[in-house]
């Protein structure tokens, strides 16, 4: 069974030893956004993918969230200055890490 955001939540907040703090703050990140009020229960998969908290995050979806980074990189080109660059690289890390709780939450 593929996890959700929420599952993830619950997962984090059990506080399972395995996890680190780069984990939970993604897992938090994503979190965070899809309590904020105009969100409706919805974040932003490596600021792309638009999905509901109860979406199953499934391996389909993570390389759908790849590939809609990747074209929009391609379709911008890179970052014009540093600010966007490093919101660029901050996406990328939530976003790996995020994958690693989801594969952690596998083993567990």
């Amino acid at each position: 069974m593929e996890p959700s955001l929420t599952s993830l939540k619950h997962f984090i907040d059990e506080k399972h030893p395995s996890l680190s703090i780069d984990h939970i703050a993604a897992v938090n990140s994503y979190w965070n956004q899809s309590i904020q009020t105009w969100s409706l229960q919805h974040f932003y998969l490596h600021g792309q993918l638009k999905t509901h908290i109860d979406t199953p995050i499934s391996p389909d979806l993570i390389l759908h969230a790849k590939n809609s980074h990747l074209d929009k990189l391609n379709t911008y080109g890179p970052p014009c200055n540093s600010m966007e660059a490093a919101s660029i690289h901050q996406s990328i890390s939530t976003f790996e890490f995020f994958v690693s709780a989801i594969a952690l939450f596998h083993t567990i």
